[in-house]
């Protein structure tokens, strides 16, 4: 299978979030796609790596058991970077996500670790920029505003 193709069929079945863990403060890139053809999502783990997982099983509603394919983090910027130059309607959220990753990976390099005597992170500091922390900001709410469902009014 082609980027190209992958890029249509995640126009059409897939999404992309920044997941936030309110337990630990962070907020992780997350990429998804969805389909009741298991066949077709194993390509997406071969070409990506990643996970599948059953997203829904009703069969008493007489529906087929969906699957979820997963990735996340670096892999997801990975992915969204092979298909960025194919997509239409998930253009400009892959766009945003992309830069989440590079600026995450700037945050990541420029942590410094606070441990205690037994070698446990106790505080972490960041020398990241205003100005990317705002802009990481930026694209948090921007991300919101895209994938916010219903009719815009």
């Amino acid at each position: 299978m082609t980027n190209e193709y992958f890029a249509g069929f995640f126009d059409a079945d897939g999404s992309v979030c920044l997941a936030t863990n309110n337990t630990r403060g962070t907020t992780t890139l997350q990429c998804v796609a969805y389909n009741s053809d298991k066949i077709v999502l194993e390509k997406f783990k071969q070409a990506f790596g990643g996970n599948i997982y059953i997203a829904h099983n009703y069969p008493e509603r007489g529906w087929k058991i969906g699957y979820r394919w997963s990735v996340s983090s670096k892999t997801a910027r990975e992915f969204l970077e092979h298909i960025f130059p194919y997509l239409i309607v998930k253009k400009e959220r892959v766009k945003l996500a992309i830069r989440f990753g590079e600026l995450i990976l700037e945050k990541r390099a420029s942590t410094k670790l606070i441990r205690n005597k037994k070698g446990h992170i106790i505080n972490q500091q960041s020398t990241l920029s205003e100005d990317k922390i705002r802009e990481l900001q930026d694209i948090k709410l921007k991300m919101t505003e895209l994938n916010r469902r219903g009719i815009l009014l």
